[in-house]
């Protein structure tokens, strides 16, 4: 299983992927914001050993105005660093 784009944007009452990343990087300096949004996590999603942001991160990495700009390893990684830098102050 894994969490839906609109599971994600649910959890940070947001509406579109700008956003989402926007208040990710809020979180980096919200204690509460951040447990809140790890406890919505754990509430869809308990096994954290699946990486459930790399097929969010996939589709919005992928095609910008520009054109297509995603290096799989290189933006999935630091995508995912982002992430995994909010959740393991939590931890």
């Amino acid at each position: 299983m894994t969490i839906t784009e609109q599971q994600f944007y649910d959890m940070l009452n947001v509406d579109e992927h700008m956003n989402f990343t926007n208040r990710i990087q809020e979180l980096v300096f919200d204690k509460k914001g951040r447990e809140e949004f790890y406890s919505k996590i754990l509430n869809i999603h308990h096994d954290m050993g699946i990486d459930f942001f790399r097929d969010y991160f996939m589709a919005h990495s992928a095609v910008s105005a520009k054109g297509q700009h995603y290096i799989h390893q290189m933006n999935l990684v630091s995508s995912q660093r982002c992430l995994y830098v909010v959740l393991e102050v939590l931890i």
